[in-house]
């Protein structure tokens, strides 16, 4: 008996860590689509009005996540791939905006 009450207790700790990083990426790339969204208007559209909209929604998830690293609660995996092609395409239609402007 005490082992399968040892197994459950892992099982039921794996299955905290696998939400908490499922939540973790679902911050991180919903936040990441809404900042790349806002950066691609600015960027390539010059609509700064509509981008600060969609940053004001993208922020605070991404702070949600930024708070969830630093405390541990997530360990990264996908949402830190998320963050970085959000900060590829940031450069890049940047560099664009700065050469057609």
């Amino acid at each position: 008996m005490p082992d399968n009450a040892r197994l459950t207790r892992a099982y039921l700790n794996a299955v905290k860590i696998a939400n908490r990083n499922t939540l973790g990426n679902i911050l991180a790339i919903s936040g990441s689509i809404l900042s790349v969204s806002g950066i691609l208007v600015n960027n390539i559209l010059l609509n700064h009005l509509l981008a600060m909209q969609l940053w004001l929604a993208s922020n605070p998830l991404l702070m949600i996540w930024s708070i969830g690293v630093m405390l541990k609660q997530w360990n990264g995996g996908l949402s830190i791939k998320a963050i970085a092609v959000m900060y590829f395409i940031a450069f890049v239609s940047g560099a664009y905006g700065l050469g057609v402007t």
